[in-house]
């Protein structure tokens, strides 16, 4: 085979490949995600295109958003999604956020053996009882991982510096000790102040970062320098230039990882995942700063 010959038979190869990827990637049945305007407009329309095709590029299967009005009820919800999977609802694998998931349990109920979870994110909770009885796998946020990682984060951030932690009143022992060894893993020898949501803290000389996993729109406005970490879904681009590291667990987020736990065969309880971290874009001018929170934030809780 000549020089001509072999560059041919290897384009034909590749053109081959590309054909048959093509293939299975459009004659797989899509995944679908429950979503609503409210939620498009905080996450930011053009972030959820991009995840969008993210997540089907990493699945490789068309994913779609399937949109339902604010106050769509259990049917609503469930005959949005009957409209989008008829014929394939086997195959279609479906997430479905917390506050939608009477319209899971609905859907779900009435096609048993299509493949459905509930996104609760953090700290929510479907009804006692409510997912198991109707087949529906329901995912959390591994909130314990990701307090581990904002610990070591916060530490690189604040040095010597004082770190303020805003949480919800539903903090459990088992996170409060994961943020603190996130700290103390990544050299931090001080005493972290933990805040319940209200509260105001007034001493702020020695604050050299602030970790906020619930809201604190004052502090937000009213500190401006201060290095920041935020639990939210809201666009970066929404969020003050001091925010430099934000954990996102929206659906979109979990999306793949929760289709791969549909996948392995989960029909029941559903564990959680982390939040995907996120870096706004110009915020962390040092190099060597960013490298090392992005190492930390890589890191397991041992």
């Amino acid at each position: 085979m000549g020089k001509w010959g072999k560059k041919l038979f290897i384009a034909a190869g590749l053109v081959l490949a590309a054909a048959l990827g093509a293939l299975v990637f459009f004659t797989r049945a899509p995944v679908l995600v429950v979503t609503d305007e409210s939620f498009d407009i905080l996450y930011g329309k053009l972030r959820v295109w991009e995840s969008l095709i993210r997540t089907s590029l990493r699945l490789w299967r068309p994913v779609a958003a399937v949109r339902v009005a604010e106050n769509a009820g259990a049917d609503m919800v469930a005959f949005a999604l009957e409209e989008v999977a008829t014929g394939r609802e086997r195959d279609t694998p479906v997430l479905v956020p917390y506050r939608y998931h009477a319209g899971a349990a609905r859907y779900s109920a009435q096609n048993s053996h299509a493949p459905v979870a509930v996104l609760e994110g953090r700290g929510a909770r479907t009804e006692t009882g409510s997912a198991a009885s109707s087949g529906v796998l329901s995912i959390g946020t591994d909130s314990v991982s990701d307090l581990y990682r904002a610990g070591g984060a916060a530490a690189v951030l604040a040095g010597e510096g004082r770190v303020l932690f805003f949480h919800d009143r539903n903090l459990t022992e088992r996170e409060r000790e994961a943020f603190l060894q996130g700290l103390r893993d990544n050299s931090y020898g001080g005493e972290p102040v933990f805040l319940a949501p209200g509260s105001e803290y007034a001493a702020l000389d020695d604050v050299s970062c602030a970790v906020l996993s619930a809201p604190a729109a004052s502090f937000l406005d009213k500190y401006t320098d201060i290095p920041l970490i935020l639990f939210s879904w809201t666009d970066p681009a929404f969020t003050p230039s001091n925010v430099y590291i934000i954990f996102d667990d929206s659906p979109w987020a979990l999306a793949a990882g929760a289709v791969k736990r549909i996948e392995s065969g989960e029909r029941s309880g559903g564990g959680s995942l982390p939040s995907r971290i996120l870096f706004p874009r110009g915020r962390i001018a040092e190099a060597e700063v960013l490298r090392k929170l992005k190492e930390c934030t890589n890191m397991a809780l041992p």
